[in-house]
């Protein structure tokens, strides 16, 4: 998917095992979504802390740049 998801609020969602691979996260809001092996690029526009509450949802991230 490429896309800016801009202000998105994915707040409860299920969006297990969707692709984000290539979407820009800009703003979104990630609260008790379900998101066991939803595929994600680099994560681009995600917080540290986005990053590490996804990642503990299950989360794979396919890029090297995790640091």
């Amino acid at each position: 998917m490429d896309a800016d998801l801009i202000f998105a609020n994915f707040t409860g969602a299920d969006i297990t095992k969707a692709d984000l691979r290539g979407a820009t996260l800009n703003e979104t809001i990630w609260i008790n979504a379900l998101v066991n092996k939803c595929e994600f690029g680099e994560g681009i526009g995600l917080s540290n802390q986005q990053r590490q509450y996804l990642l503990l949802g299950g989360v794979i991230f396919s890029s090297s740049k995790l640091d």
